[in-house]
């Protein structure tokens, strides 16, 4: 584990402010779906994507409910890198910033560095255990 990326011990008030590793894993799926969603529309309007947005294609409706999923899918780890209390604040800003730039791939980047070394937990947010 890097130093410093998560110094608090689980069970602190800051820990369980954050939100549980099952949630982020599922968030980083739920990322992805827009790039899995666009390669059937690319096929189904013959690679004419805005074309067939402005004439209102049916075809793109699975497109749009995808990037519908991935937008509270970016704010789960928009909220988690906001409230890492391993990280400074430029450090922060700049996750956030990068989240909003390539949210599929710093996304997963975010995940790979921050959450994949987190423990699994059956707690969520707030709720104290014992």
């Amino acid at each position: 584990m890097t130093a410093g990326v998560h110094d608090k011990t689980p069970g602190t008030d800051e820990a369980q402010s954050r939100l549980p590793r099952a949630w982020l894993d599922a968030a980083l799926v739920g990322s992805f779906l827009p790039i899995v969603a666009l390669i059937p529309a690319l096929a189904a309007t013959g690679g004419d994507v805005i074309g067939a947005a402005v004439r209102g294609d049916p075809a793109l409706l699975p497109l749009t409910v995808a990037a519908l999923v991935a937008l509270p899918c970016l704010g789960a780890f928009l909220a988690d890198a906001l409230q890492d209390p391993g990280l400074s604040a430029r450090a922060r800003m700049g996750w956030a910033a990068a989240l909003f730039v390539a949210a599929p791939v710093s996304s997963a980047v975010y995940w790979w560095i921050h959450v994949r070394p987190r423990p699994r937990t059956r707690t969520f947010p707030g709720r104290r255990q014992g």
